[in-house]
């Protein structure tokens, strides 16, 4: 691998290698990896602020979750109307910054883009990708980021996405070379190629 490779890492398996660090290992092992060990001489992983928000409400939620159950709340009694009743407070909000920043801002391979903003035909475009291959607005969002700064990889462990995406990518007869691929096929293939 001459060349340095740029890898969009979908919300969901950010979380997946969070959660990794975490020592989360029980459920779907097979999918998650350390992107620590990642040589940024070798990859880059991008974070778009796409991603940064939806990581960041997923982590408040895992918060707010452990705060419910500490205070009596038992699992069938949480919904996303009572998480967001649960207050957090400025220790848990630090817990949730310290965890992106340890596990994710922090690792040298992980840089974050600032988008350019998205322009009439960008939307347009999405709205397309929505309507003919029937993908979720703020998912079609997620691979427009990766295709306009031209990524090698885009992980996801949506099943249907990666279907959506690669018929797209077919049908457009893109000269892209982003591979559309599930955190296991990337973790066995392309990941021993990047660690140090």
């Amino acid at each position: 691998m001459g060349k340095q490779e740029f890898v969009y890492l979908d919300s969901c398996v950010l979380l997946d290698c969070i959660s990794f660090k975490q020592g989360f290992t029980k459920v779907c092992r097979n999918r998650k990896f350390d992107i620590g060990a990642i040589d940024p001489l070798r990859a880059e992983i991008m974070l778009s602020e796409i991603n940064i928000i939806e990581v960041t409400e997923h982590l408040k939620d895992a918060e707010a979750t452990r705060i419910a159950i500490q205070e009596g709340y038992s699992y069938f009694d949480l919904n996303k109307q009572r998480l967001e009743e649960i207050e957090l407070s400025e220790d848990n909000i630090k817990n949730v910054d310290d965890l992106l920043r340890n596990e994710l801002f922090n690792l040298p391979a992980v840089v974050s883009m600032k988008s350019k903003g998205l322009s009439k035909n960008d939307i347009t475009t999405l709205l397309n990708i929505c309507n003919k291959y029937s993908i979720f607005f703020v998912d079609a969002m997620h691979f427009l980021i990766a295709d306009k700064e031209g990524c090698n990889y885009f992980i996801t462990s949506d099943e249907k996405l990666r279907k959506s995406l690669n018929k797209l990518i077919e049908d457009s007869s893109s000269s892209a070379t982003m591979l559309i691929m599930s955190p296991q096929e990337f973790k066995n293939s392309v990941l021993p190629k990047l660690v140090v």
